[in-house]
């Protein structure tokens, strides 16, 4: 009876640490005020072209245009821009969805501006399960990572940062590392745009048509440069 007592009482310990892991690993899901998701697949119903998806956010969606319009008659474009984050299951689902649908020759994507209530730990955390998903999915898939761009306090102070700026480049990193190790290329918009408080629109976090036009021309170069290595 003893022996028994004490396999129970073993087990449930094991189970209160396996429940404290999983806990760990699955951060509380923080959702923002507006939640929202647009895709758009150019050419759905077929094309001899390349297909090429644009992963990101608002910032995607503001460059989309200009880079489909620099790659005209080289691929038939595609975007998925969501506002969540990357410890969020469901942006995982998102992305599965997005991917399961067509087979894409160049995936450019990003994630990192959303998602201020988990934490770096959660950012880093989570991150390889974004790379795994993808390559599993697109096996062919040239990729590129775009790095997050800044983040500066609205105007008239768009020469100063915003503190969360310090956050967005801590993903950064975060992602470098790991993508470096992958033979992953990177498109470091944040570099790009840095030095140009000129670029930003007055939310400090969007942009302006100067700022809009330098960063479809650095992804139209990026994903360019992809296709001719397939």
């Amino acid at each position: 009876m003893e022996v028994l007592q004490l396999v129970f009482l073993m087990f449930g310990a094991l189970c209160t640490v396996f429940a404290a892991e999983s806990i760990a690993q699955s951060p509380k899901i923080h959702r923002e005020n507006i939640e929202w998701l647009e895709t758009r697949v150019f050419d759905g119903d077929g094309t001899k072209l390349p297909r090429v998806l644009l992963i990101g956010d608002s910032i995607c969606l503001g460059y989309f245009g200009r880079v489909q319009t620099a790659l005209k008659g080289r691929a038939s474009m595609a975007y998925m821009a969501t506002s969540k984050a990357l410890p969020d299951q469901a942006y995982l689902d998102e992305v599965k969805l997005m991917l399961s649908e067509y087979k894409f020759d160049v995936i450019h994507f990003n994630n990192g501006l959303h998602g201020m209530g988990y934490s770096e730990l959660d950012y880093q955390n989570h991150f390889p399960a974004l790379i795994a998903l993808i390559k599993k999915m697109q096996p062919q898939a040239k990729l590129i990572w775009a790095a997050s761009t800044p983040w500066r306090e609205p105007a008239p102070n768009l020469e100063t940062f915003s503190p969360n700026n310090d956050r967005v480049k801590a993903r950064n990193l975060i992602a470098s590392r790991y993508i470096s190790k992958t033979g992953i290329s990177i498109d470091d918009l944040y570099s790009l745009v840095e030095k140009h408080p000129e670029w930003h629109a007055n939310d400090g976090l969007h942009y302006n048509d100067l700022g809009v036009t330098a960063e479809a021309e650095q992804v139209a170069k990026y994903v360019l440069a992809a296709l001719d290595e397939k």
